[in-house]
């Protein structure tokens, strides 16, 4: 902490950080005294409670400076440069010398922003007419907390000393002319041209009001008592609308002060310096930090260093004209709007404005708006909680085909005025609409939960399907899928809440009525209750109770014994054993495989082979071709057309083969199957096409004497 020779002008001053000025301004040891100082500073004062309180001019007679490290009153800088600016502080009294206060050992940038200060305002040579604020120097171009702090430190210090004490002096004596003059009826300007003294009284006697009646202490509180319904119900308003705002703020814009901040920043920088503020805080996509690296041959680091000292500077000198003119837009601001919108509403603050300087003062204003943009809409804080609750709030109330319903999910809006901006906001969360219903996924699954419900009452699969676009067969699929979906008949489908007597499936309902008679049923039961609850056939009824599942005997029919069931030696159903003495299948290729449909008619003895229980399913690992996924074995006891194997599609296309070629699936057990090609054979012995049928039926009636 070097000490600094003081002016000849300011004989007895001393610059901050040497005696006798106090190390913190009183208004900060007063705002924020109970905080710690350094603890290095409190160890040099063997005083481990030191505060910031503590830290006035008399500290200085306790401490050996000389000895202390050099950085520490640079750290000590920076921890109050940390803390809010006090409010309501009085920096240089009226009837200072303008050349007695510039004479004072200040820091050089303190220096340069205070003559700054004093030029914008009017003052010349000679004591100062008017009281200079700690607000007032903030806003000089250049000037921050730091330049306070300097300053109000050397004024403490100097007038510890008594180097400006006649200057408070006139001071007073002026302060005292100016009460006489008023006492004496003058009419003096307390304010901006032609706003008087007595344009006030209005305005006084509300905040008088407010603090004598309404209890206000600050004029925050005043603010807040509605001193506009105030001065209705007291019949001031009538006198405020007398009085011209221009001449209460003498004509002062933010918008323009902010304008001529940026044009003196771009006026006062190195061209490289110019060129990175243009490129990156200028514009709405900034370059990269490479690309400006290459024109200027610096390195990125460089160039993302000298920005961020830019970014600093903005700040500094728009203070706080961002923040009121961001919370001014926001009041007629709706809380999501397209991007568009936004950008001409901010656009519109500086209509006539050059381009370059309007476009940094745009984003500057729209960053304290704190709006975020989301494919071209913007939105702002409280949108952005409400689209991701509102997000949360339909997986919750989502069905089992991610569709919800969208009244219940509007009553989550903070208020009526948000549906105006439904549509947005559905956009935003990313819902689909799906026959005009409200889903997480536009799937086909939820289209035809969806064509369901639009429907509305119980119907056909091919009213269904004709609905929601899809084939019978696919529709059948995602409606057996649907949980909240079941059939009323073979035929109908519809909610669960609709129907009384769900169907399901003539098995189904076969093994619920054997269930019901305690495990064994009457045959005419079946033939009297299916068709006429179901309009089931009595072929069909025959047909299914001849299935592995059931066993009939004596006009009653129970379910068959899992026990009982034989199996046959695998050789003797399979197709042929491969080079290898690998048994294995073969199938014609049909189109309907690259469809998605499976291998049907398979005996139960290859399912039993891959490891799959009756009545159960598994997958299987396709150890040829490699990379393919895994095929599902299915083995209903239930089912007519045997054990399927499905998921065909990939392994058939990896093979190349197509509609009419013959494919082995060889049975590889326990490592999975491996599919092949197929030579046609010239005696069209085992041709499948004109064996298939004879084989399929071969195999059904096996299968029903294993049991």
């Amino acid at each position: 902490m070097g000490r600094v020779s003081s002016d000849s002008e300011g004989r007895g001053a001393a610059a901050w950080g040497t005696a006798p000025c106090p190390l913190a301004p009183t208004a900060w040891r007063r705002a924020y005294g109970g905080a710690p100082a350094l603890w290095r500073l409190a160890a040099a004062a063997g005083r481990p409670a030191l505060s910031l309180a503590d830290l006035d001019a008399g500290l200085w007679r306790h401490l050996p400076w000389d000895e202390l490290p050099s950085d520490l009153f640079r750290r000590l800088r920076k921890q109050l440069a940390w803390f809010v600016v006090p409010s309501g502080i009085e920096m240089v009294p009226r009837g200072v010398d303008r050349d007695r206060l510039l004479a004072l050992p200040l820091r050089t940038r303190t220096s340069n922003c205070l003559r700054r200060l004093l030029n914008d305002r009017g003052i010349g040579a000679g004591p100062l007419e008017v009281a200079l604020s700690g607000q007032e120097l903030l806003a000089v171009r250049g000037a921050g907390r730091m330049v306070l702090i300097d300053l109000l430190c050397v004024l403490e210090g100097a007038q510890e000393v008594g180097s400006l004490r006649a200057a408070c002096a006139a001071s007073a004596d002026a302060r005292d002319a100016a009460e006489a003059s008023s006492r004496a009826g003058t009419n003096a300007s307390s304010g901006p041209a032609g706003f008087q003294r007595s344009d006030r009284e209005p305005f006084d006697a509300l905040l008088a009001v407010a603090g004598e009646v309404l209890e206000a202490k600050t004029l925050q509180d005043a603010v807040a008592c509605d001193l506009a319904g105030l001065a209705a119900a007291s019949g001031l308003a009538d006198e405020l609308a007398d009085i011209d705002l221009a001449a209460v703020t003498g004509g002062r814009s933010l918008t323009r002060e902010l304008l001529d901040g940026l044009g003196d920043l771009r006026s006062e920088l190195d061209p490289r310096w110019s060129l990175i503020l243009e490129r990156r805080l200028f514009r709405r996509k900034p370059e990269t930090l490479e690309a400006i690296g290459q024109v200027l041959g610096v390195t990125r680091e460089r160039v993302r260093q000298v920005e961020t000292r830019l970014k600093a500077r903005v700040k500094d000198l728009s203070g706080r004209r961002p923040r009121v003119l961001a919370a001014a837009l926001a009041t007629r601001l709706d809380p999501v709007l397209p991007t568009r919108l936004l950008d001409r509403e901010l656009a519109g603050l500086f209509e006539g404005a050059t381009h370059t300087d309007a476009a940094l003062a745009c984003r500057i204003i729209r960053s304290s708006l704190g709006y975020r943009e989301r494919d071209g809409i913007a939105l702002n804080p409280l949108a952005v909680e409400v689209v991701e609750a509102l997000r949360g709030r339909a997986r919750q109330l989502s069905d089992d085909a991610g569709l919800f319903d969208e009244e219940a999910l509007q009553a989550d809006l903070p208020d009526p005025s948000w549906q105006a901006h439904w549509p947005l906001l559905v956009e935003l969360c990313g819902f689909h609409r799906i026959d005009g219903l409200l889903g997480l996924r536009n799937t086909k699954k939820a289209g035809v939960k969806a064509a369901v419900l639009r429907i509305g009452r119980v119907a056909t699969k091919l009213e269904i399907s004709e609905r929601c676009g899809l084939t019978v067969q696919r529709t059948t699929s995602y409606l057996s899928s649907l949980k909240g979906v079941v059939r009323a008949d073979r035929t109908h489908w519809g909610l669960a809440e609709w129907i009384e007597d769900a169907y399901d499936g003539v098995a189904g309902e076969i093994l619920q009525r054997i269930d019901e008679d305690g495990g064994v049923t009457r045959v005419e039961r079946l033939f009297e209750e299916l068709p006429r609850l179901f309009g089931t056939s009595e072929a069909t009824i025959r047909a299914y109770l001849g299935a592995a599942q059931f066993v009939v005997e004596g006009g009653m029919v129970r379910r068959a014994d899992l026990a009982d069931l034989r199996m046959r030696p695998l050789e003797d159903v399979v197709d042929g054993l491969d080079e290898q003495g690998r048994p294995f299948l073969l199938f014609e290729v049909e189109e309907r495989h690259f469809r998605g449909y499976s291998l049907a008619g398979v005996v139960p003895e290859v399912a039993s082979a891959l490891d799959c229980e009756p009545n159960g399913s598994t997958r299987v690992a396709v150890r040829h071709p490699a990379g393919v996924p895994p095929l599902s074995v299915n083995w209903s006891l239930t089912a007519l057309n045997g054990v399927s194997i499905g998921y065909l599609f990939e392994p058939l296309r990896r093979l190349e083969v197509r509609p009419g070629d013959r494919v082995r699936l060889v049975l590889c057990a326990p490592d999975g199957v491996e599919f092949e090609r197929h030579d046609a054979l010239h005696d069209g012995a085992d041709q499948p096409g004109k064996v298939t049928a004879k084989t399929l039926l071969e195999r059904m009636k096996s299968r029903r004497r294993v049991l």
